[in-house]
């Protein structure tokens, strides 16, 4: 038998002209989360409800097209779906319904798709253009701020050019209290805390932009850890990261750059975090280089343009 395209497909089912083999063919693309997730994106960059939909309202759209089918004329039904039909058929259904599961005659369920909700979270001077000096301390206690290991606001410095704007926020040492044998010289560190917006179970995502002008192999890491009490002592938190059943939510990416000062690399991090959740503090540090003396440990390590979103389940 020769396969049908998804649109083909689709396309048949909505004129009543599929068959058992088919509408099983149909069945079996549509409940595979690669299909669905196209079908989103097709509807999302082509239509925006109800604006799109001559003639259609919302209510029309969540009811079943199988139930139209038993209680309506041809005509009748023509009609009803003439509206919104129009569309190109993954369009529709995108809009529309998912099938869900299926027998040899008949569909048997639909299931609803649920729509991200897309929240872009402030940050305290993200992109460093305001140009304040990072407090030098560890994990700060109020959201909105940045502070961590030895580091400085700068401009341009040599072959690096901040990504975004004139500023950019370059890591200078792995201690409060200097570079030395037997201090914390494993990494440079910058926290910030950030109250969590939603009620439901959410995905967290961080992107931060990282340079390094050294012939060596620098990286840099992402991390953050969620907690269930905005009041909470944050530094506490933070360094229950590892502890299980400490915190609530736990992850870490690590960037490594390449030798090109002229470009950036993306590093990102994405976190699931509980309805309970209700702060994240977050973490961002540069490795030192493995090289003697102390003093080339951080040699020109940038960091610029931090963004965090957060995306919710909600029912269309």
């Amino acid at each position: 038998m020769e396969h049908m395209t998804t649109d083909e497909l689709l396309q048949r089912w909505s004129d009543g002209s599929i068959t058992a083999a088919e509408l099983r063919e149909l069945t079996a693309k549509l409940v595979e989360p690669e299909h669905q997730s196209a079908l989103l994106d097709d509807w999302l960059l082509e239509s925006s409800l109800p604006d799109r939909l001559p003639g259609a309202s919302m209510a029309g759209l969540h009811e079943s097209p199988m139930n139209h089918r038993a209680e309506r004329s041809a005509s009748a039904r023509e009609k009803h779906w003439t509206g919104w039909l129009s569309w190109r058929p993954l369009t529709a259904a995108a809009a529309g319904l998912v099938i869900g599961a299926f027998s040899a005659t008949a569909v048997r369920a639909f299931a609803v798709v649920k729509w991200p909700r897309v929240l872009e979270v402030p940050l305290g001077d993200a992109g460093f253009e305001a140009g304040s000096p990072i407090a030098t301390s560890s994990v700060p206690q109020q959201p909105g701020q940045w502070s961590g290991d030895p580091c400085a606001i700068v401009e341009a410095q040599g072959r690096v050019r901040p990504r975004e704007g004139r500023h950019m926020l370059k890591f200078l040492a792995a201690a409060t209290t200097g570079d030395f044998a037997g201090s914390k010289n494993m990494a440079s560190d910058l926290w910030q805390v950030i109250a969590l917006p939603g009620n439901g179970a959410r995905t967290v995502r961080i992107r931060a932009w990282f340079n390094a002008d050294t012939d060596k192999q620098a990286h840099f890491h992402i991390a953050a850890v969620a907690g269930d009490d905005p009041g909470a002592d944050a530094k506490n938190l933070w360094e229950q990261r590892y502890s299980e059943g400490g915190t609530l939510a736990f992850a870490r990416s690590m960037t490594f750059v390449d030798r090109d000062p002229a470009t950036w690399e993306a590093g990102e991090l994405t976190l699931q975090v509980p309805p309970q959740a209700r702060v994240l503090v977050i973490g961002i540090a540069a490795y030192r280089l493995p090289v003697e003396p102390a003093t080339e440990w951080f040699p020109a390590q940038f960091l610029d343009d931090v963004s965090v979103s957060i995306s919710e389940e909600v029912q269309p």
